[in-house]
């Protein structure tokens, strides 16, 4: 037990709690969620401490596969689950074929049972595991025995279990020439021969359309401790619509026409209303979902449904395998130069999901957002809220450790770098602001809540591009400089600037400059710590190190009070925002 514990992080005592003295009923959450096909698909999610304990052993086993991949480097026949690996590739897999045929595993995660999996575990070569540290592994990841849908170690332990599986079948597809390939529960087989060969499946004489699978692949199956749900079971013919894993595959990988339409109709309900229909899976009748309330079902649907989280889920969805759908198929092709001019021309696809994201960012937030020109900016305001508490409860409070914000600090990911241009630095804040003012009538649902505030460095840096575009537009507060002392400059609509505080008799300032000079001198691994872009690697560090492994760990010793400015300032917007917003637009 001592072992075991101490390889995935943790005491015996606390791996002994979990296992034996938590009641069964504090263990999971079940609940039902839709199944696309219709019908309710069971889910049993671990509780936070079960869970914790679960994600630490899927941790500690996807690291040993990726040990024992690095040993035997054939790539792994699942794309489900797998790093690198998903719909798409598994779709792509069997794009342009003359057949393409589906079957469906049943009862995939339940089918796999303790003894199941404390049995791989010993008579695996690659792990054999002692039986004592095998039964706590199938203990950890099991709900009544068998392996339950929800916790986050039964993908890769049920990829472990069924690769034998996939063995067999790429056997058995190799000898017909055919194509396999497995998404979880979702086996595909395809090829471009004039006949789908029997051995697999065929076509039942007298009954065009209906097929068979073969008794080799029937007992193939069931001797890997699985069975085949026949009622799933379909061929699709090239001259029909070919789908693997959700995904149209006839020519190329992509999103079904009647899919991309719905969501396009969705998003224009939305600017437009501020609400929209979702068509839940039968037998659920859509649902009106209406922006800030929770929305009220046509139908006994099973729980409320926030506003804009399905939307966003369908639209990066289809953001996703379109843009792979580009990439692969024309690495070039998917931004072009519009004719007659040098500006960029976006596909429909993209320029759908940015209109959706502006909105919710921007038009609809559900709190203030502040828009920094980094990351770094990020987590330096945490800190500084997180040290500063309880001074400033309009804004945040910490509770048992953790920090709750009641402002929102925009994200600097990967979806705000290649969507909303948004990634950081004096020029894409500067093209942002140039284009709200005329960006927001492209909604004619404009709630507009809470206030948008820009928080940039001052210095003379910003006077050709941030401050040249806020001037164009200001309200309150202008003109800008970084001279300039005003709490804030009230820009339009509800887009307001701030600056870091004046520092010195020149005024210039960044962030780095409100910390103290012992915290800039902190040294880490011999490296000195150097803010501009242009530094010696080898003896000097950067902003995101400075402020992941200096800033953040240290809040609490770190003295913040020259960010009182920058959060006084935040307050100051809000209040005037607060007093002078103007009406919503909801036709």
């Amino acid at each position: 037990m001592d072992k075991f514990a101490a390889a995935i992080g943790y005491k015996a005592s606390g791996l002994s709690f979990i296992l034996y003295k938590m009641p069964e009923s504090a263990k999971y959450l079940t609940f039902g969620v839709p199944k696309a096909s219709g019908g309710m698909r069971t889910i049993h999610a671990p509780t936070e401490k079960l869970k914790r304990l679960q994600g630490r052993l899927a941790s500690v086993l996807l690291e040993c596969n990726s040990e024992i991949h690095e040993k035997n480097p054939l790539p792994p026949l699942s794309h489900g689950f797998e790093k690198g690996r998903s719909i798409f590739t598994n779709a792509w897999e069997h794009k342009s074929r003359r057949y393409v045929l589906n079957i469906d595993i049943e009862n995939f995660f339940p089918t796999i049972n303790f003894g199941r999996i404390r049995g791989f575990f010993i008579s695996n070569k690659d792990y054999a595991l002692p039986a004592k540290a095998a039964t706590l592994v199938a203990q950890i990841a099991c709900f009544q025995g068998k392996l339950p849908q929800g916790s986050p170690c039964s993908p890769i332990v049920a990829n472990l279990i069924a690769h034998l599986l996939d063995v067999r079948m790429v056997r058995l597809a190799k000898a017909r020439t055919c194509t396999y390939s497995r998404y979880a529960d979702d086996l595909t087989f395809s090829t471009n021969q004039k006949h789908f060969p029997s051995a697999i499946a065929e076509e039942l004489t007298g009954y065009p359309g209906s097929w068979v699978l073969s008794d080799d692949l029937l007992n193939e199956v069931a001797r890997t401790g699985f069975s085949v749900n026949h009622c799933k079971t379909r061929m699709q013919l090239r001259s029909s619509r070919q789908m693997v894993t959700g995904l149209t595959v006839n020519e190329k990988v992509n999103i079904s026409a009647d899919y991309y339409r719905k969501a396009r109709k969705m998003c224009s309900s939305l600017f437009n209303h501020g609400h929209y229909y979702t068509e839940l899976a039968a037998p659920l009748a859509p649902t009106l979902t209406v922006l800030g309330a929770a929305a009220a079902p046509l139908t006994s649907a099973p729980k409320f449904i926030e506003a804009t989280a399905p939307l966003e889920g369908i639209l990066s969805h289809i953001y996703y395998v379109k843009h792979l759908q580009s990439v692969k198929s024309e690495p070039d092709n998917e931004v072009r130069k519009a004719k007659g001019n040098n500006k960029v021309k976006y596909p429909a696809y993209r320029n759908m999901y940015k209109k959706f994201l502006y909105f919710r960012h921007f038009i609809n937030p559900n709190e203030p957002l502040i828009v920094c020109e980094g990351k770094t900016d990020n987590i330096y305001l945490r800190s500084a809220l997180k040290a500063l508490d309880p001074a400033y409860p309009q804004l945040a409070e910490v509770k048992g450790g953790k920090l709750f914000t009641k402002i929102r600090l925009l994200k600097h990911s990967r979806t705000e770098h290649d969507i909303l241009e948004l990634s950081g630095g004096s020029g894409n804040i500067a093209n942002f602001i140039a284009h709200y003012k005329s960006a927001v009538f492209n909604y004619k649902f404009r709630p507009m809540k809470f206030p948008i505030i820009v928080l940039v460095d001052n210095d003379s840096g910003q006077l050709g591009s941030v401050f040249a575009q806020a001037n164009k537009l200001i309200k309150t507060g202008g003109p800008i400089g970084f001279t300039t002392i005003n709490d804030f400059y009230h820009l339009c609509h509800n887009l307001y600037l701030i600056k870091t505080p004046e520092i010195g008799t020149a005024g210039e300032s960044c962030m780095e400059d409100l910390f103290e000079a012992s915290v800039l001198a902190t040294t880490l691994d011999g490296k000195a710590f150097n803010p501009k872009d242009d530094k010696d690697t080898a003896t000097q560090y950067g902003k995101f190190v400075f402020a992941d492994k200096v800033v953040r760990p240290n809040y609490d010793k770190i003295n913040f009070s020259q960010f009182a400015v920058i959060l006084n300032r935040i307050l100051a917007v809000m209040t005037h925002y607060s007093a002078n917003k103007p009406r919503a637009a909801t036709p």
